[in-house]
């Protein structure tokens, strides 16, 4: 459930005051144009974006308030793309991409973990 999600980037308004029930078992499409906000809207339920004000909550317990490994048991959130952190920017970066891939709720693969650092040179920081 989400209640009254509002986003703001700086001044901007991105989302306000949406509200979501999506029941059990249920698909749900999201559907505007570009630009229009259905990607903040997927992260904040997700609990990958700061929300202004309101709440997301799954099985009853408030996002906010679980853990990585409890959203994931919960959830799944599939970026568009996951794009390289950089050779330079290990730091919070690094965290940010594991998390995502955290919250996919599955277990990924030492071959794709491999490849992925392999792509981002990032490889002799995994081992």
């Amino acid at each position: 459930d989400a209640k009254n999600i509002s986003v703001k980037h700086g001044a901007v308004q991105i989302l306000h005051d949406i509200a979501l029930t999506a029941e059990t078992g249920r698909f749900v499409g999201l559907i505007g144009p570009n630009g229009s906000g259905k990607t903040t809207l997927l992260r904040s339920l997700a609990g990958l974006q700061r929300l202004a004000s309101g709440e997301v909550s799954i099985s009853g317990r408030l996002i906010v308030d679980m853990t990585d490994a409890a959203r994931a048991r919960e959830m799944s959130y599939m970026p568009q793309e996951l794009r390289c952190i950089g050779r330079s920017s290990l730091g919070g970066s690094l965290r940010w991409a594991v998390s995502q891939l955290l919250i996919l709720g599955v277990a990924c693969s030492a071959l794709i973990m491999t490849r992925f650092c392999m792509r981002c040179d990032l490889l002799t920081h995994y081992i």
